[in-house]
């Protein structure tokens, strides 16, 4: 879920909607609209998708959105160009608040309890070079980690 205030992404707003009395619950989602944005699926009209690949589960995402209405449904924007990421992640976080990027490999599938992401900080690591395998290369303050 997301907040815009200001044009900026707002995790305080988030916060404050979440953990508020459910007495003042109806107030503040009058006042203050989140919208939920997707990045994965991992069922569909009874279908676990968990199994397929990550292109696979978000085309199955994309057919999904098709028919949302603009509003408290979003689609989150996607990219495999490595010049298109390192843009958004130069200028994303000042323009719209937004704390980094998800590396994620698109032939990954969806195994419970195990993270097959990694969100890259806008404050800290800079630039990934490569996400197979489950591992990766990432060049921060000098020193190279895997």
């Amino acid at each position: 879920m997301v907040i815009l205030l200001d044009g900026k992404l707002s995790f305080d707003a988030l916060q404050r909607r979440l953990v508020t009395a459910p007495s003042n619950a109806r107030k503040l989602v009058a006042e203050v609209p989140a919208s939920y944005v997707a990045f994965d699926v991992l069922a569909a009209a009874g279908v676990d998708l968990r199994t397929q690949r990550w292109t696979v589960r978000r085309g199955r995402l994309e057919k999904l959105a098709s028919n949302w209405a603009a509003g408290p449904l979003q689609l989150s924007p996607v990219t495999d160009s490595l010049d298109e990421a390192q843009e958004r992640f130069d200028v994303l976080p000042d323009a719209m608040g937004i704390e980094g990027l998800v590396v994620k490999g698109a032939a990954t599938r969806y195994i419970g309890g195990r993270r097959g992401w990694v969100k890259v900080n806008s404050v800290g690591v800079a630039v990934f070079y490569e996400f197979t395998r489950r591992t990766y290369d990432q060049d921060s303050s000098r020193s190279r980690g895997a």
